[in-house]
């Protein structure tokens, strides 16, 4: 799988992938009046069409991908536009969890692409005050 977004990386962000990462940014704005507060976690976030608008808004965002290719992408269009508060991780979650805790947790057009889908969902069960946001 990670060959396979390597090999994306520079042309994943199409029209269709941005008009459906707006659609889904558009949704977590509406649910969720003040972001400015929020530490966000974008899981599988790729060249970061959800990632950078969120961090506009976010206190910060960490953009986790399996693709070194697709989080160069990210870091470069993040870098284009000033954006500072991304972090930048290049790991299977899976395998790997983060022990940090996050505000909210976006799952975009990932979720058919996970070998074991309740495993991946266990990563993402949500506590008390917590926000998990999937899209497939």
């Amino acid at each position: 799988m990670k060959h396979d977004f390597n090999h994306k990386a520079e042309t994943f962000d199409s029209p269709k992938n941005i008009f459906l990462a707006n659609l889904v940014c558009q949704a977590v704005e509406k649910q969720i009046d003040l972001l400015s507060d929020k530490e966000i976690l974008d899981f599988g976030g790729g060249t970061g069409l959800l990632t950078l608008p969120l961090a506009k808004q976010a206190k910060s965002v960490t953009l986790v991908d399996i693709s070194e290719k697709m989080l160069e992408q990210a870091r470069l269009k993040a870098e284009q536009q000033d954006i500072k508060n991304i972090q930048f991780l290049e790991q299977d979650l899976l395998k790997n969890p983060l022990k940090q805790e996050f505000d909210l947790i976006v799952v975009c057009r990932v979720l058919h692409h996970m070998p074991d889908l309740d495993a991946a969902l266990y990563c993402f069960i949500i506590f008390e005050g917590r926000w998990t946001t999937f899209t497939c």
